[in-house]
């Protein structure tokens, strides 16, 4: 019994450090971009603006995807049309939701990124820079799955709020 307990924490910081890749490549794509509104905005505005941007484009591509693939239901074009037009603005105050939840873990991975950072004295290389970025979204990723274990329902609150 103490070895599954064992497999269960190794196979959450593996799929946590698997997870976190994408996130970590788009936070290195988005630097400059993030860097250029933090002069402008504030860094939690920067931030939010960045990260609403980004999951309503994942979230148009996972709600319309189905749709292109197999086809739009059989109806005239102007209701069509008006269903699309309908729910991408409905998406639209359903990404506010999404955001807030994935901005609450981007301020997680920036205070553990903050303090892996603390040692101001020796110049820290890239690969090093990147490194801790992937550690800290890493450990984020653990948190999101800790907090998905205690309350199992919030991924299909989430679901039903973006297909329905």
């Amino acid at each position: 019994m103490f070895w599954n307990y064992i497999v269960f924490l190794f196979k959450l910081i593996i799929s946590s450090l698997i997870f976190a890749i994408p996130f970590t490549l788009i936070c290195i794509i988005l630097e400059k971009e993030f860097k250029i509104l933090k002069k402008k905005k504030s860094f939690f505005l920067s931030l939010f603006i960045l990260i609403y941007i980004i999951s309503y484009i994942i979230l148009l591509v996972t709600y319309y995807l189905p749709f292109i693939i197999t086809g739009f239901p059989a109806n005239t074009f102007w209701n069509t049309l008006i269903t699309i037009v309908f729910n991408t603005l409905r998406l639209l105050f359903v990404n506010l939701i999404i955001s807030g939840i994935l901005l609450f873990f981007a301020f997680i991975s920036t205070a553990i990124y903050e303090k892996l950072n603390e040692n101001k004295k020796k110049k820290n290389k890239e690969h090093t820079q990147i490194f801790k970025l992937w550690v800290s979204i890493s450990i984020s990723a653990i948190i999101a799955y800790i907090i998905y274990l205690i309350f199992p329902k919030i991924l299909s609150l989430i679901v039903y709020i973006i297909y329905f």
